[in-house]
């Protein structure tokens, strides 16, 4: 069930086993995927679906991401997902997301910030290019770190490179921001997951990934926490940080 109540918008929903890793917890990838693709959800409930916005040459791309896992989110319970507009400072128009259980208790906190582009040259637009008002709630508390902007760690080393395949796209025609989750974890020790979960992740995209291209991987970790970034033809493509907690 959907609804709106002061500017943010609810959704009754729940996480499904094949979103869920080996030790049956929704990825990071999953809720990165899941909250992101609601906050198109919310516009598109007020009119402004990603059809509409393209052919009025704009798409929003999110720029940077900072999650809080407070909880473990397990598949098949009753769930709802939350966002409202935080505001616009310079290009960015930040939006927080959140998922709280049957009980109303937030176990994931998110805090996001979006560029408006135009989908074909990819020139960032202003917040005044969108027609709607954007809300504006600095004021509310969201447990959960302000998305800052990364840059690559002097003590990443190199630890593989990776193809951009067919599954890893969307409907940008790009890499889906979820799949860069996968790309950091998937770099990193299984025997790390084994010990710790995630609690908190940093994200920032840089550079468009696309079908075909290679990317080059580099990876850090130490006493519950990792870095993972990516670069194609020597450009930063993401930037990732994690810290872990024990199961």
């Amino acid at each position: 069930m959907k609804r709106r109540e002061n500017d943010t918008f609810y959704s009754d929903t729940q996480i499904n086993f094949f979103e869920c890793d080996a030790f049956s917890e929704a990825r990071a990838s999953t809720l990165l995927k899941r909250l992101n693709d609601f906050a198109g959800v919310d516009y598109t409930d007020r009119g402004y679906s990603h059809d509409y916005l393209w052919k009025n040459n704009m798409v929003f791309l999110v720029s940077r991401v900072s999650m809080n896992i407070i909880e473990p989110v397990l598949p098949d319970v009753p769930l709802t997902f939350a966002t409202y507009e935080r505001g616009t400072k310079g290009p960015l128009f930040y939006r927080d997301l959140f998922i709280a259980d049957e009980n109303g208790k937030t176990v994931v906190a998110c805090k996001t910030a979006w560029i408006l582009c135009d989908p074909v040259s990819r020139r960032i637009l202003r917040p005044s290019a969108f027609e709607k008002k954007i809300g504006e709630h600095w004021d509310r508390v969201m447990d959960c770190a302000e998305p800052k902007r990364l840059t690559m760690r002097d003590d990443t080393e190199p630890v593989g490179s990776r193809r951009i395949n067919y599954s890893d796209l969307d409907g940008n025609g790009h890499v889906n921001n979820g799949v860069y989750a996968d790309i950091a974890c998937d770099f990193l020790p299984y025997d790390l997951f084994e010990k710790k979960r995630v609690r908190e992740l940093q994200i920032n995209f840089q550079r468009e990934a696309k079908i075909g291209e290679s990317m080059d991987v580099f990876a850090s970790k130490k006493d519950g926490f990792a870095a993972v970034s990516g670069k194609v033809d020597g450009a930063v493509s993401f930037i990732c940080e994690l810290t872990f907690e024990d199961r």
